[in-house]
């Protein structure tokens, strides 16, 4: 598994997250299932071909259960590139899930059914199947008597702005990222909750380390939480007071040098230059000395 699909599952796997992408994407923003009402779902199953035992596994499944009712479970899966099968594998695993249901049967135990949101973060349109008719090719005859399964698909990348302002968990910091590439708007006020898991997910998916280097900054453990604004914000801020710091290291050891260099034509000894060094650029004589010793 890549860090892109562990980066990716970290952060949809929390129950707010998850409920939250399932009632924006599905619900337009309803409240319909509370973070409570999920729990943990199975993400592998199995199937056989030519007599050999083959294993698929999801990205993230959780069972909505409401009242001691398995309402549904809902599953997300997550493309960063555009596959032509998806359509299919999306199919198959709904389908390997109520195979699951009809080969263990419970006493009393009710049949649900099983729901599958394809996540796709690609900054280019969906061109590929997004139904099964568009995957293979079926004879006109046919058609009537084969079930288009259709999956439902997502492009992150050109969500409206009123199905952003529907999130109110953190993957609307990740739907704003992909917002502001096509159309260069900036973040919301919306405060973070789980910081890390946003950051590691960005930097994969843009492939810019420069989000994991944030995480060391003390500024994220600031209470009430922060912004995608202020964090940024903070890092570019941190960023050039560091560069600043730098040019002036830079410019004192080029100054030091060039003194070094010029005491030394003018025939000092290295303590006489040693003694220069500490009156002029407040050196200590142990600093001095290091300076001299590398000139």
């Amino acid at each position: 598994m890549g860090q892109k699909d562990i980066a990716e599952k970290r952060l949809e796997s929390y129950n707010d997250v998850f409920a939250d992408i399932v009632n924006t994407l599905l619900f337009s923003g309803e409240k319909l299932i509370a973070e409570d009402q999920l729990e943990d779902g199975p993400t592998g199953s199995s199937y056989s071909e030519a007599e050999k035992l083959y294993l698929q596994d999801r990205d993230i499944t959780k069972i909505w259960r409401s009242c001691g009712i398995r309402l549904a479970l809902l599953g997300i899966e997550n493309q960063t590139t555009q596959d032509p099968n998806m359509v299919i594998r999306a199919m198959c695993y709904d389908a390997a899930s109520y195979h699951a249901q009809v080969r263990s049967p419970s006493p009393g135990k009710e049949k649900y059914p099983v729901v599958t949101l394809v996540l796709y973060f690609g900054t280019a349109p969906w061109q590929k199947a997004r139904k099964l008719s568009e995957a293979i090719p079926i004879e006109d005859r046919l058609k009537p008597y084969v079930n288009d399964y259709q999956m439902n698909l997502f492009e992150v990348a050109f969500l409206s702005d009123e199905q952003i302002s529907c999130f109110h968990s953190d993957f609307r910091a990740v739907a704003e990222y992909f917002r502001s590439v096509q159309k260069g708007t900036a973040f919301s006020a919306h405060k973070l909750k789980h910081v890390s898991e946003v950051l590691r997910l960005l930097a994969e998916l843009t492939k810019d380390k420069r989000y994991l280097d944030i995480l060391a900054n003390e500024f994220l453990k600031q209470e009430g939480g922060i912004t995608m604004c202020e964090l940024l914000d903070r890092y570019i801020k941190q960023g050039e007071e560091k560069g600043l710091l730098q040019g002036r290291e830079e410019g004192l050891r080029a100054g030091i040098a060039g003194a070094i260099a010029m005491l030394r034509r003018a025939g000092c000894s290295d303590s006489k230059i040693a003694e220069e060094l500490i009156l002029t650029f407040h050196l200590s004589r142990d600093e001095a000395q290091a300076y001299i010793k590398a000139g």
